[in-house]
């Protein structure tokens, strides 16, 4: 899970604005 939750994180750094609105939820979910 902590995994996932880093690899999520890095490529929201490298993705558009969409997918960093959705970020929390996804931190959320993997914590």
């Amino acid at each position: 899970m902590i995994k996932n939750g880093a690899n999520i994180i890095g490529a929201c750094c490298r993705t558009d604005p969409g997918y960093i609105k959705h970020t929390p939820e996804i931190i959320k979910l993997t914590l």
